[in-house]
């Protein structure tokens, strides 16, 4: 199996380790299973571990889902004098 197969193969169990880890340390948690295999989203290289890496539009929806999660979270982070970007 190529490594990228390998990864989509694994990405379920990875992000239950991830999912899990961050709730036992109250730290926040963005899920990037929507976007990880959307071809606007993922990389068309040579190699294998390329073609898992966040193009731009990867990048921005992974940051966006990275706020969500904060502002979850931590929602005092977020008000009208530190307004979200």
């Amino acid at each position: 199996m190529a490594a990228g197969a390998d990864y989509a193969a694994l990405a379920p169990r990875i992000e239950e380790i991830q999912r899990r880890v961050a709730g036992k340390h109250g730290a926040a948690f963005a899920s990037v299973a929507p976007f990880q295999n959307d071809p606007a989203c993922t990389g068309d290289g040579a190699t294998p571990g390329v073609r898992f890496h966040p193009t731009d539009a990867g990048h921005s929806l992974y940051a966006r889902a990275a706020l969500d999660a904060l502002q979850t979270r931590w929602p005092e982070l977020f008000s009208p004098a530190n307004p979200r970007p």
